[in-house]
Parts: structure tokens; sequence; C-alpha cells
């Protein structure tokens, strides 16, 4: 399961989606956690990391998912991706409104999630 959010918050909906998805998944293999956000880890950290460990669930914003995959540190193959947007800065915009978050995910949606798509992969746009 890849979620891809604005940044790393806490409340009971987004927990609710987290765990709806990992119902839907139907994880059956064991894995870690990732959490791909450019504050915990170096992008070249986290490639080497994501190529050496079985990952079942990772969280990640869009520009540090989409440099990832560019890298070819994992695929969306058997992958369900939820895309989290209900976060809202102390402005109430969302990451469709943010420049400079909007353009990494469109990038990301044009560039890996929209053809995974069209190849089977499951997407949950909240």
């Amino acid at each position: 399961v890849l979620f891809v959010s604005y940044r790393t918050h806490s409340n009971f909906y987004s927990y609710s989606l987290v765990i709806n998805s990992i119902k839907t998944a139907n994880i059956t293999q064991r894995g870690s956690l990732a959490k791909l956000f450019a504050k915990h880890m170096k992008l070249k950290e986290q490639t080497e990391m994501m190529k050496s460990r079985v990952v079942s669930i990772a969280v990640g914003t869009p520009a540090r998912v989409k440099a990832l995959l560019d890298a070819e540190a994992f695929s969306l193959e058997n992958t369900l991706v939820c895309v989290d947007a209900t976060f809202q800065d102390s402005k109430a915009r969302t990451m469709f409104q943010l420049k400079e978050i909007n353009l990494a995910l469109c990038q990301l949606l044009q560039t890996h999630i929209l053809p995974a798509l069209f190849e089977g992969t499951n997407i949950c746009l909240y």
C-alpha cells in the first residue's frame, strides 16, 4: 500500500483511510513501514532501503514518491496507491491548491500513477 500525502499529519479521518486501505489490499506478506518524506532520510538512503527490504506500507509526499519511482527504488506493480488530499494547511488549502505540491502531484500522476492505473493498479483518490 502506498499513501501519497501532503505531510505527516494525524487526524481520525486519515487513520481510517489507512486502516480501510490495508483491509482492501489484503496484505498477506509481512513487511515494514516506510516513511518516504525528505526530512526523514536522504534520497540515496531511501532508494537503497526500498530496494533492500520488503515494504508493505509506504507513506510519502508526491515529490519524494516520484523521485523514488524515477530511481526505480520500487514499482507500483501489485500496489494499492492511495492519494490523500484531505489535509488542509492553516489557510484551508489542500495539496491540489498549493503550487509547489500541485506540480509534484501532477507529475507523479502523469508519469507513474495513471500509466499504472491502465495496467491494473488500484488507485484511490481522497
